[in-house]
């Protein structure tokens, strides 16, 4: 039997924070804004927000975005 993961099952976002400083999301839709305080994200059921202070893109590749800066929140909105 072969088991799948929820983020491959359902399409659910996945992200990855080391400490504050750096997060990076894989499996999301697009870029909805993005400025040096905020970076929104469309997933596939939800927007997901990262705020902070001195947001910088490091690197974006398909459905995979890294960003650097200090990470302040992470949050999820239908």
């Amino acid at each position: 039997m072969l088991l799948l993961s929820g983020d491959v099952l359902y399409g659910d976002v996945l992200i990855r924070t080391i400490g504050n400083r750096e997060v990076e999301v894989e499996n999301f839709r697009g870029i909805i804004n993005y400025d040096e305080t905020k970076l929104i994200l469309q997933g596939k059921h939800q927007l997901v927000i990262i705020s902070g202070e001195c947001l910088v893109i490091l690197c974006y590749i398909d459905n995979m975005i890294r960003l650097q800066g200090t990470i302040c929140d992470i949050e999820f909105r239908m």
